[in-house]
């Protein structure tokens, strides 16, 4: 599977900083769970996702699971955007650097240093803001080649957005958060 739904997926939830790896036993610092799509002109596919993150100082660690329909696929992509091993089971599938892993896969690039930043409602500091809603909040903004939009805004969401969708060419890619983000450790 050359452009596999779950290389495909890492990438829209995967960011970070470079650095050594952070005590991953300890409960995560920040976590996240919901469906993706991605879509082209030639397929649409969508998955389950649960992203956790673990800081240390600059440091950042992922772990993020994708799993398709009646847990079917179930893979773990695991490292920083430096260094990303992907697992199937007990099986390395494969192991290096994120953005050759990313261009080797799909042929494009997202957006890494702003995409866990789009989780949390932040569209960046490059982003050029398109519209704001009644209360002053983004929903929709341009940032690189992609166009961006917040929505879902909700009490229960901490006034963030539930709902992200990014576009570029012919690619587009949603998430739906299934929870409130937690926050864990302080």
């Amino acid at each position: 599977m050359v452009k596999s739904l779950f290389f495909i997926v890492i990438f829209i939830v995967l960011v970070g900083c470079a650095g050594q790896p952070v005590d991953t036993t300890l409960p995560p610092d920040w976590s996240a769970s919901g469906k993706l799509s991605v879509r082209n002109a030639q397929q649409a596919q969508s998955a389950r996702f649960r992203w956790q993150e673990w800081r240390g100082g600059s440091q950042i660690q992922y772990r993020v699971e994708v799993w398709g329909p009646l847990g079917q696929g179930r893979t773990v992509f695991a490292g920083t955007t430096d260094q990303l091993n992907v697992t199937r089971g007990e099986r390395l599938i494969e192991s290096g650097p994120a953005l050759d892993i990313m261009l080797r896969h799909l042929g494009f690039q997202l957006p890494l240093a702003v995409l866990g930043g789009w989780l949390d409602g932040d569209p960046g500091p490059s982003a050029v803001v398109q519209t704001l809603d009644a209360t002053g909040r983004v929903t929709q903004f341009d940032y690189a080649d992609w166009q961006v939009g917040f929505s879902r805004y909700g009490p229960e969401s901490e006034g963030k957005p539930r709902r992200i969708r990014a576009e570029q060419g012919e690619y587009s890619v949603t998430v739906a958060l299934a929870r409130e983000i937690d926050q864990g450790r302080e």
